[in-house]
């Protein structure tokens, strides 16, 4: 889960400076992420698909529009459903939070 928060918190971050290219590849890298988990931990399957189809369906609609207002909304969404998931589930010690900086690792400067 830490990767999958690294690569959340950078597309957020990469889409608020516009930089569509890195948000796009960190949405498809957190899919990577979840599709691999729902493998490994298959009786979470169904649920990661429905958030990977719906959630990073939403996100990747509003990066392709370059819709910032939409991503927002789609991104904040997902947190809420992780939320969700993670309490039906018994696992409601694990909440993301979004850090108030981008990392400092990736110039996020659009190119």
């Amino acid at each position: 889960m830490d990767e999958l928060s690294r690569r959340y918190w950078t597309l957020f971050y990469a889409a608020k400076a516009k930089n569509w290219e890195l948000a796009n590849y960190m949405v498809k890298e957190a899919e990577k992420v979840l599709r691999t988990a729902a493998v490994a931990r298959p009786k979470y399957a169904d649920d990661i698909a429905a958030f990977v189809r719906e959630t990073f369906g939403s996100i990747t609609a509003a990066i392709e529009s370059k819709d910032w207002s939409a991503f927002e909304k789609a991104f904040r969404k997902g947190i809420s459903e992780s939320d969700r998931l993670h309490d039906k589930y018994n696992k409601s010690f694990l909440r993301f939070r979004l850090p108030d900086h981008p990392p400092e690792w990736f110039d996020l400067t659009p190119r």
